[in-house]
């Protein structure tokens, strides 16, 4: 399958005006594209911000997040380093932990180069003024919840970590406005986390996501979501989505317990 840079150099010709100078900021500035946000690239651009989607649907995208996901996937293949590259003096062992530690490192890169600084701190700051958390995941992704929940609770935040889609549903239901629900799947599908999250909300929560695919029935259901980039090899999938998952919590811990730091400081 085609690139997305290729497929944008490939249609630049049939392009509108306005849509080539999306199109050469894009191919020159990848990198800030895939950080920034819509209206980033529409001031770059010098265009509005329709004309930023309208580019996206010529390449055939949905709109600006599929835009950044798809570019950072395409920088993070041209940084990974191979799965048969040898190593001198390496045994078939020492490869396969080589291409273990690749995966690891190649998706913690693909999810900072997609992920948006805005929406990390906006929904940090949601945490911060929590009144509880709920944090939801199931199969691999209910670890990471629960090492979400155990991180959350030794910087001093009320919270609690479900992977029983009965407490799910039933501490869902029990939030309140002052309350936040975070629901963590690596496909965003996971139909119980997805349940959760829409019953939280029904509730009047406020509700977080962490996933990798940005059109998935779990955005919908969030108020703020934040996009883990993960490999689209098979085999890798629950690893990277692990890791990435592990990361972006913790970023969130650390940004909202610096609000809650302040705070308390200029509430002295």
């Amino acid at each position: 399958m085609d690139g997305i840079i290729s497929r944008i150099r490939e249609r630049f010709d049939s392009l509108s005006a306005a849509e080539k100078q999306v199109a050469d900021i894009v191919l020159g500035n990848t990198r800030e594209v895939v950080r920034g946000s819509v209206s980033f690239l529409a001031r770059r651009s010098g265009v509005g911000e329709a004309t930023v989607i309208r580019f996206c649907r010529s390449l055939g995208l949905t709109g600006y997040q599929e835009l950044r996901l798809s570019l950072a996937e395409e920088l993070g293949r041209r940084q990974e380093i191979s799965p048969s590259l040898s190593i001198d003096g390496a045994t078939g062992s020492d490869e396969s932990v080589a291409k273990i530690f690749n995966l690891a490192c190649t998706a913690i890169s693909k999810t900072w180069d997609t992920i948006n600084h805005a929406d990390l701190a906006e929904a940090a700051g949601m945490l911060a003024k929590a009144r509880k958390i709920d944090f939801y995941g199931t199969g691999v992704m209910g670890y990471v919840t629960l090492l979400a929940k155990q991180r959350f609770l030794d910087a001093g935040f009320l919270c609690d970590a479900f992977d029983n889609p009965l407490l799910q549903s039933t501490s869902a239901s029990c939030l309140t406005r002052d309350d936040v629900a975070v629901g963590i799947s690596r496909h965003g599908r996971a139909p119980l986390v997805v349940d959760a999250l829409r019953i939280a909300r029904e509730a009047g929560a406020r509700t977080i996501c962490i996933t990798a695919e940005p059109n998935s029935e779990l955005v919908k259901n969030a108020d703020k979501s934040i996009w883990m980039n993960c490999t689209r090899d098979p085999g890798s999938l629950k690893f990277d989505g692990v890791i990435t998952g592990i990361i972006v919590c913790e970023s969130l811990l650390r940004i909202a317990s610096g609000i809650r730091s302040r705070e308390r400081v200029t509430g002295m």
